[in-house]
């Protein structure tokens, strides 16, 4: 070969962009227990090292909002920009989140086709988007993306299951945050669902390893965490809240009944309308959510807003009404035990437990007049 063909190669290899992943393992806020990745384009060898594309742009300063809004499926993201120094400093420093880099060895026509779709994705009428956690999220994009540039290389042979449940990915995440870890387990049938090896890659750690095992890309640590390890905990932490609330309410209920039949009667009725109050929730939850682990919940069957009358009923309706809660609590968990339902006992053995406080004070004898 030539000389001069030599420099036309050595110049357009200068020309092709440098296409990199990058992963970020999880902080210590809510909101960034999922992780987060981003892909970043160099195509000048600025003091900035190129741009990079962010999937995961939103309002944080209102998690409650935020929340809400995830429910209603009306959670809104967009893709913005930063400079690849920035996201460095930013997650890394400021947040002090682990960063891993692969830097995507792609053909120059691949690498400018994916260059294209990402600067198309961030143009104004292009950039937002409706967030789904679990289907359409900052990593799932980036995933479609690289996806479509490499023809196929991610999806293909990507249809085996993946090794754990949605519902065992949520408890990973949430480890030591136990309110979270309680919404884990409450969250409804398809939630125990597994997903593919494809679906996966809405993780950033398994794009990460599909990356590196399909693309020849290895991952390099950019910034490592310099606090405590986050991610430890007991993952089965919402379980043991949600049998330790149930059972704290029914003994407090039999042993305030059995000291004192109108103290019982008091704990009674405040564990009576907690039980409601959830039961309410649930029931609005069905009608305000689009998403499928709320709506399609067996804890319809568990959580009752009738609950919420039971002081008010008279000795005999009482009596009848929970001895009808219990037996179909009971049939709950049998119906859990042959497979027909799929989630977690947990909350029907709490709620069970509560109500068992009800009912010892409603047997209590009254005492004899002295």
């Amino acid at each position: 070969m030539s000389v001069g063909a030599w420099l036309l190669v050595a110049a357009a290899l200068a020309e092709s962009p440098k296409v990199v992943l990058l992963t970020i393992e999880p902080g210590e806020d809510f909101v960034s227990k999922a992780g987060h990745a981003t892909l970043c384009i160099d195509t000048v060898d600025d003091k900035n090292h190129g741009t990079c594309y962010n999937f995961g742009s939103t309002k944080t300063s209102d998690e409650l909002a935020l929340t809400l809004n995830y429910l209603r499926g009306t959670a809104t993201f967009w893709v913005s920009t930063p400079s690849y120094n920035s996201v460095l400093k930013g997650h890394g420093l400021k947040y002090d989140r682990t960063i891993w880099r692969q830097d995507l060895a792609l053909p120059e026509e691949d690498a400018w086709n994916l260059v294209e779709a990402l600067r198309t994705a961030a143009l104004p009428e292009n950039k937002f988007y409706r967030y789904d956690h679990f289907n359409d999220n900052c990593t799932s994009r980036l995933r479609d993306a690289i996806d479509r540039a490499t023809n196929g290389a991610l999806s293909r042979g990507s249809e085996g299951p993946y090794t754990e449940s949605w519902r065992s990915v949520a408890r990973h995440r949430l480890a030591g945050l136990p309110w979270f870890l309680v919404g884990a387990e409450l969250a409804g049938r398809p939630a125990d669902g597994v997903p593919t090896v494809w679906q996966a890659m809405v993780l950033p750690e398994v794009l990460r390893a599909e990356v590196a095992k399909r693309l020849g890309a290895p991952a390099r640590r950019v910034h490592i965490r310099g606090g405590y390890a986050l991610g430890v905990g007991n993952t089965r932490g919402g379980a043991l809240w949600i049998i330790g609330g149930g059972a704290l309410f029914g003994w407090a209920t039999a042993m305030a009944g059995r000291w004192r039949p109108r103290a019982g009667r008091l704990v009674g009725g405040t564990t009576a309308v907690l039980l409601g109050i959830a039961g309410i929730g649930c029931t609005a939850l069905f009608f305000v959510s689009t998403l499928a682990e709320v709506r399609h919940n067996e804890m319809h069957a568990v959580f009752f807003a009738p609950d919420l009358l039971i002081p008010l009923l008279t000795p005999a309706w009482r009596r009848g009404y929970l001895t009808t809660r219990i037996a179909g609590l009971i049939g709950v968990m049998l119906l859990a035990g042959i497979g027909v339902f799929t989630q977690p006992t947990w909350p029907a053995l709490a709620v069970l437990l509560a109500l068992l406080g009800l009912v010892v004070t409603e047997w209590t004898p009254p005492r004899s007049a002295p």
